[in-house]
């Protein structure tokens, strides 16, 4: 195995990683490919669990969540329809929707009154950044108006909206000037079971990866008629949207339940209705997204709410990313030196299969992991291996001669530098992956441009000993 492993294999893994990073890096900032980079980055093999699921599509409707669509009704129809809703005794009541703002006395009393008289309330509170102190801003979570949280636990709005608006993964909790606030769905759930469940997590992690359960259509639905009454009704994919249809029910199934109020659309939806409060989710993403959002932030927290409940949380291990995304560019490095050996192969045909079959393992691996509840990004491994024949010839065809003319006290000395990144590397991801506050990557960019300082160092080295032969000859 030692023929295998060597100092050159440690410098060239190193050196792609920082070759692909700072090409991310350019490509992000030029304008021209920032919509590429944005899909690209987006988008998660974990998607692929989603896709044609059997099981996922066959499951039955989750009866603990009911949505009722609060649509475009005033304060007073929204209150109207949480008295309609509180006849039956729902065991918690989650309104996603903030009243930030004063409106006429009429309608705010009549809201704030139906608000009042609801048993285990939970109200949504938006993150807002705030002025600490002289250096810098903080954070606090913005709630609706005190008339209206007067009988209400407040959670958070925690999801956390890539670049192209896809929620995969909410905030567990936030530290603001007034202490810990919970998410709005871990709020709901703790009231739903009992005070345990604001702990859930085994990990405690700050970031939560979401396992979605369900569509819309597998949630209980309430709308409202003309005269704003409620009604149930079954959602049925329709194009790009929903389509509503009303049946009858006996709304007494409302009790002992979670009811979630939120926008859902409406029946009629215009173009700008597909977009409120809407986001992607896996079920839908696309690497350039040429369709409409599919899911509303409401089902978004009933999803949550069901992971919870199901006991289908997901466990992430982000902060490894970078470490065992390495580990498996090594594996690919030892398996083309072993091909280097074999003299009578292709060497530049035979390391792009390689680089194939371990991406093809590697997504597979990625959504057999996450339909075992763990959550592993390996989209920048794919990436790498990618770079990674290209990059390691190059690498080859410069640094190594240039490595190998070193004298022996200056190869001992180097040998630490690939070696002291891979072990700073670890240790810093070890600590992010327990350290739920403490922003580590600053201490990770700085031990990435050493290593960037190394290898220019290594060319000017090169550089200088030509200049040498030449001026010698």
């Amino acid at each position: 195995m030692k023929k295998y492993i060597n100092i050159h294999m440690l410098n060239s893994g190193v050196f792609i990683v920082l070759v692909a990073g700072i090409t991310t890096l350019l490509l992000s900032k030029i304008p021209l490919f920032e919509p590429l980079n944005d899909s690209v980055t987006e988008w998660d093999f974990t998607d692929l669990f989603y896709r044609n699921n059997s099981k996922l599509a066959s499951s039955p409707i989750d009866t603990n969540v009911v949505i009722v669509n609060i649509g475009r009704l005033s304060r007073q129809g929204i209150g109207k329809l949480l008295n309609q809703v509180n006849q039956y005794r729902p065991k918690v009541v989650g309104i996603d929707v903030r009243f930030s703002t004063e409106k006429d006395p009429v309608n705010d009393s009549a809201l704030s009154a139906a608000l009042n008289n609801t048993k285990n309330l939970v109200m949504v509170g938006s993150l807002q950044k705030v002025p600490f102190n002289q250096e810098r801003d903080g954070i606090a979570v913005r709630p609706s108006l005190d008339k209206f949280t007067k009988n209400a636990v407040i959670g958070m709005s925690s999801l956390i909206p890539g670049k192209k608006d896809v929620i995969r993964s909410y905030f567990l909790y936030e530290d603001d000037q007034t202490g810990r606030i919970y998410s709005f769905s871990t709020e709901i759930v703790r009231l739903f079971q009992s005070e345990s469940h604001r702990n859930y997590s085994p990990d405690n992690q700050l970031e939560k990866f979401i396992k979605y359960q369900n569509t819309m259509d597998k949630y209980y639905y309430l709308d409202y008629d003309a005269a704003g009454s409620l009604k149930f009704f079954y959602l049925q994919k329709r194009g790009y949207g929903w389509e509503w249809i009303a049946a009858k029910k006996d709304l007494s199934f409302l009790r002992n339940k979670i009811v979630l109020f939120g926008y859902v659309g409406q029946p009629n939806n215009t173009f700008q209705d597909y977009f409120e409060d809407a986001y992607y989710s896996p079920f839908q993403s696309e690497i350039l997204h040429f369709n409409f959002p599919d899911m509303y932030g409401v089902v978004i927290h009933a999803n949550i709410i069901s992971m919870i409940l199901n006991n289908d949380e997901v466990r992430s291990f982000n902060s490894w990313n970078k470490f065992y995304n390495l580990i498996i560019l090594y594996l690919f490095l030892i398996l083309i030196n072993i091909v280097e050996l074999k003299k009578q192969l292709n060497k530049s045909l035979t390391e792009r299969i390689i680089a194939l079959a371990i991406i093809f393992v590697l997504i597979f691996m990625s959504v057999r992991l996450f339909s075992m509840g763990i959550y592993v990004n390996l989209t920048f491994a794919v990436f790498w291996l990618l770079f990674a024949p290209d990059v390691n010839e190059f690498y080859q065809s410069s640094f190594q001669q240039i490595y190998d003319k070193l004298n022996l006290d200056f190869k001992k000395i180097f040998l630490w530098f690939p070696i002291g990144w891979i072990i700073i590397t670890f240790t810093l991801s070890t600590l992010a992956q327990f350290a739920t506050v403490t922003d580590l990557s600053l201490f990770q960019s700085i031990i990435d441009a050493l290593m960037l300082c190394y290898f220019l160092g290594l060319w000017g080295y090169g550089f200088y000993l030509k200049r040498v032969v030449e001026r010698n000859s």
